[in-house]
């Protein structure tokens, strides 16, 4: 990850609810580069966010610019969609692979999921060009939202995104106690 933080706090995710969101730390680009330049031409693929979120770094366009400038790899970008504003200009230019998370197309149980903006992640995924970048949907599949499935397959559908669902199941995270929010969104 190019950065340790989110700027969501996901009922799903543990992973960031010990750190503040206003405790950002970036990977340097330059140390990025001095240390990838010779190996990124051996790679097939590059995947920028894993549990952080890489749209919070400031300079996501340069590392994208410079993986391209080294390697023909396929570069995925994993995101919440919350910044894709900022980036989508060179996440279609460079025709990377977007995975957004998105687990709920209606109002209320993307707040109550993900505490987002739902329609200015929406809004986001306006800006994408599904004819240079392929759109992969990932959903959580959940209580709260497992009876919007059917509406999910018509939504990616009509925008021309991929869907990928998979179901909530608990992983540990260091942590003793689980949420009774994470308990109640198991589905069985």
């Amino acid at each position: 990850d190019i950065t340790n933080n989110c700027n969501l706090r996901c009922v799903m995710c543990t992973i960031h609810d010990a750190i503040p969101k206003s405790d950002l730390k970036v990977v340097d680009i330059e140390i990025f580069k001095k240390h990838s330049k010779n190996f990124l031409s051996k790679l097939k693929h590059i995947q920028f966010g894993n549990v952080a979120e890489p749209l919070l770094h400031p300079q996501l366009d340069q590392f994208i610019r410079f993986v391209r400038s080294e390697s023909d790899c396929e570069i995925l970008i994993q995101t919440n969609g919350i910044l894709l504003h900022k980036f989508s200009d060179v996440i279609n230019e460079f025709h990377c692979l977007l995975n957004v998370s998105l687990d709920s197309i209606n109002n209320e149980t993307y707040r109550y999921i993900r505490g987002g903006n739902l329609s200015k992640v929406m809004n986001n995924l306006k800006t994408i060009d599904t004819e240079k970048v392929n759109v992969f949907i990932t959903q959580v599949l959940m209580n709260s939202n497992i009876d919007e499935f059917e509406s999910w397959i018509v939504y990616c559908k009509e925008n021309k995104f991929k869907l990928s669902s998979v179901p909530i199941c608990l992983r540990e995270s260091g942590k003793d106690i689980i949420q009774k929010k994470f308990i109640d969104e198991l589905l069985f």
